[in-house]
This record gives structure tokens, sequence and C-alpha cells, in this order.
């Protein structure tokens, strides 16, 4: 069951094609903790420590209200929460979401 999940997202993933990303610096763990507030905003902490490139004044990854792809990275992280998947998070090197105080997520993977 785990191999046709792992199937069916990536296909989906090739489908509505990859982002092209200002991340350099990517992390591979377990989803702790996702926030989905009422703003659209969403704010994800893994396991470990935080990888923070950008500098931002708090530890937690944000995906702005605006992201194009938030739909498709909620579903992944809810989805490998839920089944114990890791996910690998690319985390913008230059630009802090929230206006300037999280890590900016660029890219989600489920693995």
């Amino acid at each position: 069951m785990k191999n046709s999940l792992k199937i069916i997202l990536a296909a989906s993933l090739l489908s509505i094609g990859m982002q092209s990303a200002l991340a350099a610096k990517a992390t591979s763990r377990d989803v702790s903790e996702i926030i989905i507030s009422n703003n659209g905003k969403v704010t994800v902490k893994l396991s470990g420590a935080a990888v923070n490139p950008a500098g931002c004044s708090n530890s937690a990854y944000v995906i702005d209200a605006t992201e194009g792809s938030k739909k498709e990275w909620i579903a992944q992280l809810l989805t490998a929460k839920a089944a114990g998947f890791k996910v690998t998070m690319s985390i913008n090197d230059n630009v802090c979401g929230n206006g300037g105080s999280n890590p900016k997520v660029s890219n989600i993977i489920m693995l």
C-alpha cells in the first residue's frame, strides 16, 4: 500500500510540474506539526534542528497563502504525517516568508 501510494503521488507531482526554486537547502525529516491558519498560511514543523539559510527570526517553516503549489504540498504533508513517511523540504536561501519571520518553503517531496 505504501509503495502504490508513493507511485501515485510521484506521478501527481510530475503531472503538475516541479517548480524552479531559489532553494538550495533541503532537509529530509518527519512531519511533527502542521498548522493551517484562517488567513491561508501554513506553518510546518519537522523533527530535528531547523534549516534556516536566510536567517529568519523563527524556525517553523511557512508556506505562504499565495503559494501556487500549496494544496498539493498540504496533501503531501498530511499524508506523510498520517502514514509516517518523511518529506524532503527545500527552503528558500534568500527570502523569509510570513512577513520575513519564517523560513519559506520552496518545494516539498514525500519520500
